[in-house]
């Protein structure tokens, strides 16, 4: 190869080793029981054998990670779905956390054991809300009642 009128000969260069682990070595090591729902998520982002199924139907969940808050946000999209095991350092500030959101949003009342998956609960005050839907016209902008 030739550059500027200058002669370089070749030389082997080896590839980096590009294996997850070398890149995000992560430092947190999880372990997490996911209810069973939740196994299409698990594959679509850790692949299918980041889990081992439990006895009890649950997912046993093992992994690392490399940023503490990225962690903790990640197990609380799944909301009630999943239990983080260990390291019991994060838990305790997973309970701590739990605890400050539960003072926020209404002390001691008491939360239904379980939301649906993928799904909200809707207060009873809210239920009893009837809506009337309205459609606007694409072509003249006139407002009408779906029935």
């Amino acid at each position: 190869m030739s550059c500027g009128g200058q002669n370089f000969e070749g030389r082997e260069c080896p590839l980096p080793d590009l294996r997850d682990v070398n890149i995000f070595s992560g430092g947190i090591e999880v372990k997490a029981l996911f209810r069973p729902e939740y196994k299409w998520k698990l594959v679509e982002e850790y692949g299918p054998h980041c889990y081992v199924e439990q006895g009890d139907g649950r997912l046993l969940f093992r992994s690392n990670f490399v940023n503490k808050d990225y962690l903790i946000d990640w197990l609380l999209r799944f909301h009630d779905g999943v239990e983080l095991t260990e390291p019991e350092e994060i838990r305790a500030e997973m309970r701590m956390l739990l605890e400050r959101m539960r003072r926020a949003y209404g002390g001691e009342q008491r939360m239904p054991d379980r939301t649906p998956p993928g799904g909200i609960i809707i207060p009873k005050k809210i239920k009893k809300t009837v809506l009337n839907p309205v459609t606007i016209c694409i072509h003249c902008s006139e407002r009408g009642t779906i029935q």
